[in-house]
């Protein structure tokens, strides 16, 4: 299991969602057939993930060191990069404006703040950040500021993302229902591939587009294409809000060393779905062993 850097988690969550999305992986296995087919209709082949990266590096000039590596995601096939921002309104500013003017308009932006910001600094802050053209901002403030997100949501015209820390219930109690937040990115080591399949309907019912968080292995990855296979789209529109799921690229001694094989951008900047039965990678029990921080025996 890998946190990232700034992960907060509600007292007494629950991290049985790896042992629910090892017996769908279990199931499908057993008969033949991709998770996706066990979880629900089809809506695609291939997703098109977005690239998290730009985490702060002992750069000369952290500005040009963003913009440099923001460029190589770019070159790489990705269409969006979501950088962190978070350390002062002065400094984010500085660093957003460089990135947004070394991408282009045409490449899409995001940014996280890892809940920095009180409610009335990320108002102040979120109206400067509007002349970027930003996708989202994905947690300005503590998750648990149920109030402050409503005060956000009302006041800034970019996109609110959030919801990595919490169990289904939460998300569909707090975030899902009340419209919280206009992207919704739960964590599926908290919910499992059950509580993704239970969501995923209230989601779309409530109009919210659903971005999966992903921070890990190449298991949780492919867990999460299973998923967004079945995820509809949010709209009937000819160029509907595209599906789409973040994709760690920071670096990572095991992230593809556990599976035979990883998961790689296609020409047209996407990832193929696996079709092969159950979660479509076969774990290296070698580098479990090698990388693993617990082992829990189940009788």
């Amino acid at each position: 299991m890998r946190r990232r850097p700034g992960h907060q988690e509600r007292p007494g969550a629950s991290r049985c969602g790896g042992l629910d999305t090892a017996l769908w992986d279990v199931v499908g296995q057993a008969v033949g057939l991709p998770v996706s087919q066990l979880l629900g209709k089809q809506h695609r082949t291939t997703v098109r993930p977005y690239c998290t990266a730009m985490y702060r590096k002992d750069w000369p000039d952290l500005a040009a060191g963003l913009c440099e590596e923001a460029l190589s995601w770019k070159q790489q096939g990705f269409r969006t990069v979501k950088m962190k921002i978070g350390y002062t309104p002065e400094t984010d500013i500085r660093l957003v404006r460089a990135v947004r003017e070394a991408i282009g308009p045409d490449m899409g932006l995001a940014v996280d703040a890892n809940c920095a910001y009180s409610v009335g600094d990320a108002i102040a802050l979120g109206r400067r950040l509007e002349e970027f053209n930003l996708l989202w901002w994905e947690e300005p403030i503590m998750a648990s500021d149920l109030s402050g997100y409503a005060r956000l949501h009302g006041q800034l015209r970019i996109p609110l993302a959030g919801g990595e820390t919490l169990l289904a219930d939460a998300l569909i109690r707090d975030y899902i229902q009340p419209r919280l937040v206009d992207i919704l990115q739960p964590e599926v080591e908290l919910i499992g591939l059950t509580g993704a399949r239970r969501i995923t309907p209230l989601c779309w019912l409530n109009h919210l587009q659903l971005v999966p968080h992903n921070w890990g292995t190449a298991v949780r990855t492919a867990a999460i294409l299973q998923w967004m296979a079945t995820v509809p789209p949010l709209t009937p529109a000819l160029e509907a809000c595209p599906a789409t799921f973040e994709f760690d690229q920071t670096e990572s001694p095991f992230r593809d060393a556990v599976v035979e094989t990883g998961f790689r951008l296609g020409p047209d900047g996407s990832i193929t779905i696996p079709r092969t039965p159950g979660l479509g990678v076969r774990v290296v029990p070698e580098a479990l062993e090698q990388f693993r921080a617990e082992l829990i025996e189940i009788r």
